[in-house]
């Protein structure tokens, strides 16, 4: 993404604070103009009242110079506060609109792209945009303001000796176009070095059994180590850049001066300068460093931000999950179910799915069964639109998939997964989640079915976050049955377990299959899974291997075939018997 367009997104983010950030301006610029007023005063006290020894005139200057002080820091105040308040929301409104957009990615996406380098760039990316935000656009138009005020006040003092100090401006302009280059690639790796050091932390952290079990915890400290000191590395390059770069324009700089007295010295000493105007030229030239040296700062911290708006809005070029337009009836999907037609599913160079065709109609329940890795996931991807392809057909209801909206797919189908995907909240909103708006008996009746015998059986609805259980506390099956509770919630019209109940011991595994069959009889029920008893009442079970649909039938045509099926199962079989 270039800068223009990079300027572009960020600049449109500013428009709707347009009142706050006038405000900001001209309290800026009333600030400067009273910080500019103080030379030229000094200028009259030493070439007019000190000479003509008027003390009540002295009295009065000095007041007036006081009450610009006065103005000049309630001006400053109200700067500062509208500038952070203008910032914040601004800062609110990225992440809002970033994350509302990364959850509307396809799960491709989400495939290939690792969660750390998404948690950072929407937490660390944003915090650096508004840390050099905060002051820094504050920073810079003072300084702006401030540098052509004082251009114009030592163009009116001493043409001559302004075009003298400004000599040295070229050299400047050049010295930032030298070092800017550099200074980016550098950022860049900064921010590399750093996404990938918090994936680092994530990925032992989730995996601290692992360190533990094989007492690897000097191998970890090494690692970590070496990725650290490679930071540190990239950091002190970036910072001995930094500073040569600020260091040489310091030294331009603070030539200017030594000129200015050099040749406004022998103007005074010619008679042709009062000592009052080159006390002000001075005086105004000194006001100069520092926000010159400021933009010099600023246009190191500018590259930061440009690398971090960069790494941020490259996520907002991702285009959104694709989705129809057509609203899906219900009373399509009692006719027509889902169908699959020759549906082939293909990720790099390998096909998942091979002409696969089947169907599942509403009212009956089904299972599918193989080898991990036979593609049973791909074709619930596929159901619930997680995943889209144009090779053959998918026609849920009458309509082809692709032209139904996601929205209205998903409020008809609802999901399981094996580990539960629950929330880092409590055990009561997790179950909700599944319907933010059901009431006190559908909830209790959704924590019966699914045989949540873990909550205190007082709770309801509205009690209190005190009383709601924190899901840290719950083992892998309790996790497992507050997916399914929240489903129950959602009352999908087709519900799919996905080894939903695979850490639940045989004995609630049954009743709550049981529970699900007769809450479901009138639905679709879609069952993966590995264990026989689960697979047992199905009306019809699927047998899947290398992608395509190696047998279908009932669980007793199924055995009595002695086929794919029977081999697959075999070692349970031979167990039961």
């Amino acid at each position: 993404m270039d800068s223009k367009k990079i300027i572009f997104k960020f600049l449109k983010y500013l428009v709707p604070y347009w009142k706050q950030e006038l405000i900001t301006l001209i309290a800026i610029i009333i600030t400067n103009i009273a910080l500019l007023a103080s030379p030229y005063i000094l200028k009259i006290i030493i070439d007019d009242v000190l000479i003509s020894k008027n003390y009540e005139a002295l009295i009065s200057i000095l007041l007036v110079l006081l009450g610009l002080n006065v103005l000049r820091i309630t001006m400053s105040f109200f700067s500062d506060y509208y500038y952070t308040w203008v910032n914040n929301h601004v800062m609110l409104d990225i992440r809002k609109d970033l994350f509302s957009h990364l959850i509307q990615l396809p799960m491709a996406f989400y495939y290939e792209t690792s969660s750390s380098d998404i948690v950072y760039r929407i937490n660390n990316e944003v915090n650096k945009i508004q840390s050099i935000l905060t002051g820094s656009i504050l920073r810079f138009l003072r300084s702006f303001i401030l540098i052509i005020g004082i251009t114009i006040s030592l163009s009116l003092l001493n043409f001559k000796l302004f075009l003298i100090g400004i000599s040295m401006l070229p050299l400047l302009y050049f010295n930032a176009r030298y070092f800017h280059s550099r200074i980016l690639k550098l950022t860049e790796s900064v921010r590399k070095d750093e996404s990938k050091l918090l994936e680092h932390f994530m990925d032992k952290f989730s995996h601290v059994k692992l360190i533990k079990i094989f007492n690897n915890y000097g191998y970890e400290i090494e690692k970590l180590t070496l990725k650290i000191n490679k930071l540190i590395s990239t950091n002190l390059k970036f910072q001995l850049l930094s500073s040569k770069a600020g260091s040489f324009s310091t030294f331009l700089m603070s030539t200017s001066p030594v000129l200015i007295l050099l040749f406004g010295g022998n103007d005074v000493i010619k008679g042709t300068m009062t000592t009052g105007s080159l006390i002000a030229f001075i005086q105004y030239q000194n006001k100069l460093f520092g926000p010159f040296r400021d933009l010099m700062s600023l246009y190191t911290d500018a590259i930061k931000a440009s690398v971090s708006m960069r790494r941020l809005f490259s996520y907002f070029d991702i285009k959104k999950e694709v989705t129809g337009t057509l609203k899906l009836e219900q009373n399509e999907l009692d006719r027509h179910g889902i169908s699959f037609k020759n549906v082939s599913f293909k990720r790099g160079n390998k096909f998942i799915l091979n002409e696969l065709s089947l169907k599942f109609d509403l009212g009956k329940s089904y299972a599918l069964v193989g080898k991990s890795g036979c593609g049973k996931s791909t074709l619930i991807d596929l159901i619930c639109g997680f995943e889209t392809t144009n090779i053959g057909q998918i026609s849920i209801g009458n309509k082809n998939v692709l032209d139904v909206s996601k929205a209205s797919l998903r409020e008809l189908i609802s999901l399981v997964n094996q580990d539960g995907l629950l929330f880092k909240d409590t055990i009561k909103h997790n179950i909700l989640y599944g319907n933010l708006e059901t009431n006190k008996d559908d909830f209790n009746s959704a924590v019966s079915v699914s045989r949540i015998n873990f909550l205190d059986k007082s709770l309801c609805i509205e009690k209190t976050s005190a009383d709601e259980y924190e899901i840290v506390k719950l083992s892998g099956g309790q996790i497992q049955k507050v997916g399914i509770a929240r489903t129950i919630l959602k009352n999908p019209e087709i519900l799919i377990l996905d080894e939903s109940t695979s850490a639940l011991d045989s004995e609630n595994e049954k009743k709550i299959i049981d529970n699900l069959f007769k809450l479901y009889i009138e639905k679709t029920l879609i069952i993966v899974s590995h264990r026989l008893s689960t697979i047992k009442s199905v009306d019809e079970i699927i047998c899947m291997d290398n992608g395509q649909i190696v047998e279908v039938g009932s669980f007793n045509s199924l055995l009595q075939k002695q086929g794919f099926f029977y081999t697959l199962f075999s070692e349970q079989i031979n167990h039961n018997i």
